[in-house]
């Protein structure tokens, strides 16, 4: 758990572009911090996570020069992802979150610590080069399905699992 926690602030810091401290408060409940008033990288991890989320508050405090974003995450459904690119509506935000075994968000950390850019297919586990790390159902040149994901979105969605 502290492993994937600290993939996750890896992952976030590389969003908003600060050094963040992720926080657990509860089910679904967390705290993203990080030091200096930056409003433009609060508003990036809210766009990053906009589809996810279920409310989000941030707060700047002078005294400590600390600022505070508390989100919760929306309840989500763990059920394949569509494969058929006809039936997606183009939002992905609104497909539901698939359920991401630990051995596959084991090896998306690998692939981010590398600074690789594969990503990984959900359906056979093959790896594919030059994958954007935010992907999502991107092809999958193994087994022609619609299940790639980027490194960064797999750690996030495996995060985000509960």
């Amino acid at each position: 758990m502290i492993h994937d926690l600290k993939s996750l602030e890896l992952h976030m810091s590389r969003i908003c572009g600060q050094r963040i401290e992720i926080t657990i408060r509860g089910f679904r409940q967390f705290t993203f911090s990080f030091e200096g008033d930056h409003p433009e990288a609060v508003q990036r991890m809210r766009d990053y996570l906009e589809g996810y989320l279920e409310s989000a508050l941030s707060e700047y405090d002078r005294e400590c020069d600390y600022t505070v974003l508390y989100i919760t995450i929306r309840e989500a459904r763990i059920t394949p992802v569509e494969t058929n690119p006809e039936q997606r509506n183009g939002n992905h935000m609104s497909e539901k979150i698939p359920e991401i075994p630990d051995h596959i968000v084991d090896r998306a950390i690998e692939l981010l610590e590398a600074d690789s850019i594969d990503g990984i297919c959900l359906s056979c586990e093959a790896e594919q080069y030059g994958v954007e790390p935010d992907a999502r159902n991107y092809h999958c040149e193994s087994c022609h399905r619609y299940d790639v994901f980027g490194a960064d979105e797999i750690v996030l969605m495996g995060g985000l699992r509960g």
